[in-house]
């Protein structure tokens, strides 16, 4: 429990940190008006075919145990609805903003350490980086989809649904904003993996922090350059470097 308070206190020390911080913010103001116009799109797309979605998911009939399938299916489908576009959203916009990201991250590591951080990887690599966390967290989500569908039609079961969906959204959250600071000092996937695992609650509460603020209309839009900062500064606050290709301190 510990961890996971203090990673929510990480996101909400990067937003102090970026609002006070004026030396951040000519690494913020691009990214930002990239999410604008990235969210607008994904949450209008979103509001249009959720009516056609529901429609098509939801079991039909008159029966009785048909409309308590209708019921739980709602709920259930209306919270993976909502996560589908939450995803949608942080995906596209973490890849185009993705070089501003990592150059956002290493000011800020400058700035907390003192020392000059090594150039980063520059645009094109920045963005490859991107796109192959992309692939692993589509190989993931469909794994949990396949998983998911099985347990959204069994009574009780599928009550886990959303748990597992909140779960999966903040391992990944905490994943991809600490990944600035991991591809610097050139972190294996494996490397990146053991880090979590020994710090899993901390990033799991920082996850949920930021898939939650996510969840935000309008103050989303700010929310990426405050937790790059913040999942930043959980990296350099946690003090535990592991061997970049084998994982271990």
């Amino acid at each position: 429990m510990t961890g996971l308070l203090r990673g929510t206190g990480d996101f909400f020390r990067g937003v102090r940190i970026l609002l006070s911080t004026r030396r951040l913010w000519p690494y913020v103001w691009i990214p930002v008006l990239i999410n604008t116009v990235v969210y607008a799109l994904v949450v209008g797309a979103g509001v249009y075919f959720f009516g056609d979605l529901m429609q098509l998911l939801l079991p039909v009939g008159d029966a009785w145990y048909v409309s308590v399938l209708r019921f739980f299916g709602w709920i259930v489908f209306s919270v993976v609805i909502v996560f589908g576009i939450y995803l949608t959203f942080f995906v596209v916009a973490t890849i185009i903003a993705s070089p501003f990201n990592e150059m956002l991250s290493a000011k800020y590591e400058e700035l907390k350490t003192g020392r000059k951080v090594a150039e980063g990887l520059g645009v094109m690599a920045a963005v490859w980086q991107e796109v192959k966390r992309l692939v692993l967290y589509l190989v993931a989500l469909g794994a949990l989809v396949l998983v998911t569908s099985v347990l959204s039609v069994i009574p009780v079961l599928n009550l886990v649904v959303p748990v597992l969906w909140a779960l999966f959204t903040g391992f990944v959250s905490a994943l991809e904003f600490l990944s600035y600071t991991f591809d610097r000092r050139g972190m294996s996937l494996r490397a990146k993996f053991s880090y979590m695992r020994r710090t899993l609650g901390r990033c799991q509460g920082f996850g949920l922090a930021v898939a939650g603020a996510m969840m935000i209309p309008v103050l989303n839009l700010a929310v990426i350059p405050c937790a790059v900062v913040g999942a930043t500064h959980l990296y350099l606050e946690t003090g535990l470097e592991v061997d970049p290709h084998k994982g271990q301190p």
